[in-house]
């Protein structure tokens, strides 16, 4: 092959061949890197609905508990004044 021998030849392509291996290996690494941030602002976006529905949840039983004790308020109020 123009004169070279084979031992040289692979001496010569060895480095490629490492580069190219090495870029290929980083570009994947990248991909998954990015698979993976996708992933997680998906599972924030569902943690932040369901944070928003307790939020909903707990503002929701607050106002019952409000009005059991406004109710509660006006029962005793009422048999305070019947004694």
């Amino acid at each position: 092959m123009f004169g070279m021998t084979w031992p040289t030849v692979l001496l010569a392509c060895a480095p490629w061949i490492f580069g190219l291996s090495g870029v290929f290996y980083l570009g994947l690494r990248a991909v998954r890197a990015l698979e993976r941030r996708t992933t997680g602002r998906t599972e924030m976006a569902g943690l932040e609905e369901r944070t928003l529905r307790l939020e909903e949840s707990v503002s929701s039983l607050s106002d019952q508990l409000q009005q059991l004790s406004d109710g509660q308020e006006f029962t005793a109020k009422l048999l305070g004044e019947r004694k």
